[in-house]
């Protein structure tokens, strides 16, 4: 009886915005971890409140609320997004939804990669892609390249959808 009451306790109070990981073909994850789990919060907190209709990109709203697929973490199109980085084009052959982007950093990648997420939002094929309601999974693949200006690093990224 305690165990049922504990367990109703803490799941009532966890946010009802709280993001879960959630991974198809977990087998083929190369991508490292802390990457995947900000990819994954980024693009299912967006969804969540595009869903709920509270959205707002640079004081515009994304509309009202929608019937919106949480997204899952599939390994397998992280791995597709490796060959889309080395091969330009190789998406268009299985029909995903392509987004790219890139930027400069010094210090943590973790912190560098939560930051150049949000520009995303300055391109409109991003942000649809984004919020593609039938898109149900995502992979992404990412390099970390020496930066073009001194002691900066840079980082690409390539992220897949699938298109219903």
């Amino acid at each position: 009886m305690f165990t049922i009451l504990l367990v109703t306790v803490v799941v009532s109070m966890l946010p009802s915005s709280a993001v879960e990981l959630v991974l198809d073909h977990p087998e083929k994850c190369m991508l490292h971890r802390p990457f995947r789990t900000i990819l994954n919060k980024f693009h299912n907190e967006l969804r969540q409140s595009v869903g709920q209709g509270e959205a707002v990109v640079k004081g515009n709203s994304l509309g009202p609320a929608r019937e919106m697929y949480g997204l899952v973490y599939d390994c397998s199109l992280e791995e597709e997004a490796s060959h889309e980085m080395t091969l330009p084009g190789f998406a268009a052959l299985y029909n995903r939804g392509v987004i790219s982007f890139s930027g400069e950093y010094k210090g943590s990648a973790n912190t560098a990669l939560e930051k150049i997420l949000p520009t995303l939002y300055d391109d409109e094929n991003s942000l649809r892609q984004l919020i593609y309601p039938k898109a149900a999974r995502f992979g992404c693949w990412g390099k970390l390249k020496k930066g073009n200006t001194a002691g900066n690093r840079r980082m690409e990224f390539v992220c897949l959808y699938d298109k219903k």
